[in-house]
């Protein structure tokens, strides 16, 4: 099944319009940043973004770590997302920027899912996607799902989101990728010992698929940090620290394509579908 939700728009309502542009680069910032046990992390994340944003001029993208804004406890999550995302929304519209703010818990139909949405620089929505496989045993009460996000950037290119543990799956990247998706992003909130086998699946995932990997990891209560951008012949283009940071990538997409030359894959105009694959059961 296939469904192509309309875009939440601001309020006046009106489609941004871009001059045509280098359709082979795009200019993405990443957010290392320490994530409080307790969340309540909206007002550091809008600091990080302006300085972001000020540290480097033509900024197009901005992508947090997973659960960014309240942290990894269902007891701390928003009671009012929508507030949270209306804040985002309007900061995505103020710098003219793509933002992925991450991810966070949300409560939909009786359950509490990890939610990421995608907006673009008028401060619509254009789609949001839950986490597919929440990690276990961290997350047992966190619902899964069956919607993949893939959304387009006007003049650009294609882009799609995966959430943490999702990328553990190769099923979910080969779909994203076989609606051609040329660059991954994967917030993530990895802070167990197996994050170097994690990043090793970041690396391989790139090199397969022939698209850049975008993970963005958090520090403290969201993460051990080591951030990993991939291009898609395998090779890391940047490996971050432990500590803070804001790393900025100018993505080619002419690499993606020119790796997949002879070997493209379809390009169907949809930015969610929901795929009935039966999943291991815990």
């Amino acid at each position: 099944m296939l469904t192509t939700p309309q875009a939440e728009t601001a309020n006046p309502v009106e489609q941004l319009t871009r001059a045509p542009r280098d359709p082979v680069r795009f200019l993405i910032a990443g957010i290392q940043m320490r994530v409080p046990i307790c969340g309540g992390n909206v007002e550091a994340m809008t600091a990080q973004l302006q300085r972001a944003v000020g540290d480097y001029p033509g900024l197009d993208m901005i992508v947090f770590s997973e659960l960014a804004s309240h942290g990894p406890l269902h007891a701390c999550m928003a009671w009012d997302p929508e507030a949270d995302i209306s804040i985002f929304r309007e900061l995505a519209s103020m710098n003219g920027v793509w933002l992925v703010p991450g991810s966070m818990f949300i409560r939909r139909d009786g359950k509490i899912y990890n939610q990421a949405v995608v907006i673009d620089p008028s401060g619509a929505i254009v789609g949001r996607c839950d986490n597919l496989f929440p990690f276990v045993p961290t997350e047992v009460r966190t619902a899964d799902s069956r919607d993949f996000l893939v959304f387009d950037i006007p003049f650009v290119g294609r882009c799609g989101i995966s959430i943490c543990h999702d990328v553990w799956f190769p099923e979910i990247a080969r779909t994203l990728s076989n609606l051609g998706v040329e660059v991954l992003l994967r917030p993530a909130l990895t802070g167990t010992t197996d994050r170097p086998g994690e990043m090793a699946v970041v690396q391989s995932t790139a090199e397969v698929l022939r698209c850049y990997v975008f993970n963005v990891n958090g520090l403290d209560a969201g993460g051990v940090g080591q951030s990993l951008v991939v291009d898609p012949t395998g090779r890391i283009v940047h490996q971050g620290g432990q500590n803070p940071e804001i790393f900025c990538i100018n993505v080619d997409f002419s690499l993606v394509r020119q790796t997949r030359a002879g070997a493209q894959p379809s390009r169907p105009s949809v930015q969610t579908i929901s795929v009935p694959f039966d999943r291991p059961r815990r």
